[in-house]
């Protein structure tokens, strides 16, 4: 089975030891204070996060694999 952390994660060390495959994806880009940010950039976070996973599911079989989020941040792209 394949775990996807998205930046750092609490869990991703113990996921390579119970010999899981774990990924580590790097964090998107922080968004404005005011969490507001225009269209046209936040259509660019989901090429960019589109272009980040694909490679990881055409590699495999999608079905066996898990994305994990800590906190709500890495899912903010």
């Amino acid at each position: 089975m394949r775990f996807i952390t998205v930046g750092p994660h609490p869990w991703l060390d113990a996921l390579r030891e119970l010999g899981a495959e774990a990924v580590q994806l790097d964090a998107p880009p922080r968004r404005p204070a005011e969490r507001s940010a225009p269209l046209s950039d936040e259509l660019e976070r989901g090429r960019t996060l589109a272009s980040m996973l694909a490679p990881l599911f055409r590699a495999g079989d999608a079905g066996k694999t898990v994305i994990l989020d800590s906190g709500g941040e890495g899912m903010a792209w």
